[in-house]
């Protein structure tokens, strides 16, 4: 059940990370923080931060600003593309 959960996870994350971006933030998602959670002390801060005691978490983004940038892509050259039809 936990792959099911942690795919629809990221469906939100992608929005969130659309939105860091066009603030001018870069965004890095983690798909497997339950694993963390796992650990006694690690859920019981969790808790402190308000997460409830049957709740798990499936997925994280860490957001801020990056070190480097990168160049935008290049524009795409037409005829590029082969498109096969049955």
């Amino acid at each position: 059940m936990k792959a099911k959960v942690q795919s629809i996870a990221s469906l939100p994350e992608q929005c969130q990370s659309l939105a860091a971006y066009s603030l001018g933030l870069g965004s890095c998602y983690m798909n497997q923080p339950h694993w963390v959670t796992d650990k006694e002390a690690t859920r019981q801060a969790m808790i402190g931060f308000g997460m409830h005691e049957d709740e798990q978490i499936y997925g994280g983004l860490i957001v801020g600003y990056a070190m480097s940038t990168t160049d935008a892509m290049p524009a795409r050259k037409e005829g590029r593309v082969c498109i096969l039809q049955n």
